[in-house]
């Protein structure tokens, strides 16, 4: 069922177009996260890298590794079906390279009680959340993934831009609503074009609405589907990411992100000028199909939807001595 703001008669922009464009924005969404995984891939992981994907999920990104010729490939996750899929996905591509699947939950123990490799790159795309609603939880998992990572190694990938929604909130307006045990809450309300976002807020001035630890958000999507989730207070993220040995290199939001990797990853090269690089950039720009309208532009709801993530880079500082203890 489409939100409101949908089929709202003052929206310009989707008022006289099917409702089935909504959906094909919502796609666009999906194939632009593509997009930025591929850039990202193509940026900080080299050929004979050993790789590691923590919340790997169904390991999506397979295609995506196998040109780059890594050495190795290693998944955690918590969801046993996910895995499952993720190691049938690697032996549906004949097995590139090696790898390894296990289900575990990092917040509580250790990788080397897995593995005792150490990874040149990691990788957690969209799910970074899931452990930051707990000071000990973010500790605990940020240390095993610094502990596992060779010095100058990268961890990155995207997560919501809580900051970016954060600002919104502050524009918001606060709403009564009941929730699903018809209690009454306030909420922060933010409406998109394709979302409808809502922040709980306290009815205790004293009591901070975006904390440190434990504040939510839920993500109401224009075809009905949504969900809540744990909200990144990134001043908190630095600080416990600096205390296990990984520095903050770069956060841009997708926006930016797209501004900035477009003109190397976003357009097919010139026949006349085609090299191996240029053909890998077409690749990358390949994956923009859906995205982009027949001008070259990202339609503007959807722009405004891709605002709300934000991609992340951490470099695993050398000489830390930090990751041979347990966070304590």
């Amino acid at each position: 069922m489409p939100c409101v703001s949908c089929i709202c008669p003052c929206n310009a922009y989707l008022a006289f177009v099917w409702p089935a464009q909504e959906y094909v924005l919502l796609r666009g969404r999906d194939a632009f996260e593509h997009w930025v995984r591929d850039v990202l891939i193509r940026l900080l992981v080299d050929k004979d890298h050993h790789v590691c994907e923590v919340l790997c999920g169904r390991f999506l990104d397979i295609s995506k590794l196998i040109p780059i010729g890594i050495a190795s490939y290693t998944g955690f996750d918590i969801i046993g079906p996910q895995l499952a899929d993720a190691q049938k996905r690697h032996e549906a591509k004949g097995k590139p390279f090696p790898s390894e699947f296990f289900l575990t939950d990092l917040t509580k123990h250790s990788m080397r009680d897995h593995t005792g490799q150490l990874f040149d790159a990691v990788m957690c795309h969209g799910r970074l959340q899931q452990v930051m609603n707990d000071k000990m939880r973010a500790l605990n998992f940020l240390h095993n993934v610094s502990a596992s990572m060779n010095e100058g190694g990268c961890f990155f990938g995207f997560v919501f831009d809580s900051s970016v929604m954060w600002n919104k909130a502050q524009r918001a307006q606060t709403l009564r609503v009941k929730d699903a045990e018809h209690k009454e809450q306030l909420i922060t309300r933010i409406q998109g074009q394709l979302f409808t976002l809502d922040i709980p807020k306290s009815s205790n001035p004293a009591q901070p609405q975006f904390a440190a630890h434990g504040s939510r958000h839920h993500m109401m999507m224009c075809d009905g589907s949504g969900q809540s989730h744990w909200m990144i207070h990134f001043p908190t993220l630095i600080k416990i990411a600096e205390r296990v040995g990984l520095q903050l290199v770069q956060m841009d939001n997708f926006q930016t992100f797209f501004q900035e990797q477009r003109e190397l990853f976003g357009s097919p090269p010139c026949p006349s000028s085609a090299s191996p690089s240029s053909l890998s950039a077409s690749s990358s720009a390949a994956l923009l199909h859906g995205v982009l309208d027949h001008q070259g532009r990202i339609p503007p709801p959807l722009w405004e939807l891709l605002g709300l993530y934000t991609t992340f880079v951490f470099k695993k500082v050398p000489n830390n001595s930090s990751n041979d203890r347990d966070p304590s």
